[in-house]
């Protein structure tokens, strides 16, 4: 049950799911240009997820753009 819990409270608070939701079509004046930095060795977050931020930015209509290196790097640099 708890570990049910932590899924649904991560779900809730990511970024993906933000961007996502009903309200992010307008979060585009809010939002400045967003660099997504991360690395491909990254055995925590996996690259992919930065693939599907950008994806849902960009269809809120965030200028975003990923940066993938080569380290064990996750970085998110906003405006």
């Amino acid at each position: 049950r708890c570990l049910l819990l932590l899924q649904v409270a991560y779900d809730q608070l990511s970024p993906l799911h933000a961007a996502r939701s009903p309200a992010a079509p307008g979060m585009s004046q809010f939002v400045p240009p967003v660099l997504l930095l991360h690395g491909t060795t990254d055995k925590s977050v996996p690259f992919a997820s930065s693939l599907l931020l950008n994806d849902a930015l960009q269809a809120a209509g965030v200028d975003t753009r990923v940066s993938a290196t080569l380290a064990y790097v996750y970085v998110c640099v906003c405006g």
